[in-house]
């Protein structure tokens, strides 16, 4: 089971690698393009061997097999990066992703972090469709799709104010204040009753994007740029490439281990 967990990791990390070499690339193309329409020169365009759909598309560039990429895998990665993007377009932000930090024996992976002068922001990431039902104060959430499909997951804000935890415990509460949660689910979802604090929390789908960003551009600016620059730093080291991968095994350890104990619990 963990092995099978592992490979799922492996494949969903280097599926969001591939997605964010895409945007990359495609911001690249269109850098030229203006500066060829600029100086009237003729434009080198990116060709691709297929083009039979998204999914066809990264099996084909991460060389990575069917079976080893789930409909979990892709969507979560795409979430991901769809923030990323609308964070990257804002221009404000230094911004990292997979960032793995522990606190208290716990190790905890979060989702993406934007570091500006206005303080340290942690986004949760759910690209979840259908109705979401919850309250901050329970312990799970509902999803509820057609046909009547419920699936219940662990509510988010709980779940984000964990990695705020582990950061506060990193930078021994030297950040604490300046520090804000955000819970963002899908295109495809509605928060049919979704009850939480605003001052604690701010939660909303990618549709509602520009509004939770406004939310960040009217804070006041808590942190210098040293700090940011000092923030950021020191979390880059626990991102994406530089993390071993002894470290994300015993975060998927982990998360099996809790699996494991809540199926229990429910027996």
């Amino acid at each position: 089971m963990i092995l099978k967990v592992l490979l799922f990791s492996i494949a969903a990390f280097m599926l969001m690698s591939f997605i964010l070499k895409r945007i990359l690339e495609d911001e690249e193309q269109v850098k030229k393009t203006e500066e060829a329409v600029k100086d009237k020169k003729p434009v080198e365009t990116r060709t691709r061997p297929l083009n039979t759909g998204y999914k066809e598309d990264i099996y084909y560039d991460t060389e990575l097999p069917y079976r080893n990429v789930s409909e979990a895998d892709i969507k979560g990665a795409k979430g991901e990066c769809d923030i990323f993007r609308l964070l990257k377009n804002e221009g404000e932000s230094r911004i990292l992703m997979n960032t793995y930090i522990k606190a208290d024996g716990k190790p905890s992976e979060i989702d993406l972090i934007a570091i500006n002068r206005s303080g340290i922001h942690v986004f949760e990431s759910k690209n979840y469709s259908g109705w979401i039902f919850g309250n901050e104060k329970d312990k799970m959430w509902t999803q509820l799709l057609r046909k009547d499909k419920k699936y219940r997951f662990y509510n988010p804000i709980r779940q984000n104010r964990g990695h705020i935890g582990a950061i506060d415990s990193l930078f021994k509460g030297r950040y604490r204040d300046r520090t804000f949660s955000y819970i963002v689910f899908g295109k495809s979802c509605e928060l049919k009753s979704v009850s939480y604090n605003p001052e604690k929390s701010v939660v909303g789908t990618l549709k509602e994007f520009n509004t939770i960003y406004r939310k960040i551009a009217q804070l006041p600016k808590l942190l210098s740029e040293g700090e940011v620059d000092y923030i950021y730093s020191t979390l880059e080291k626990l991102s994406g490439h530089n993390v071993p991968k002894s470290v994300k095994e015993e975060h998927l350890d982990y998360v099996e281990g809790l699996k494991e104990n809540e199926c229990q619990m429910r027996q």
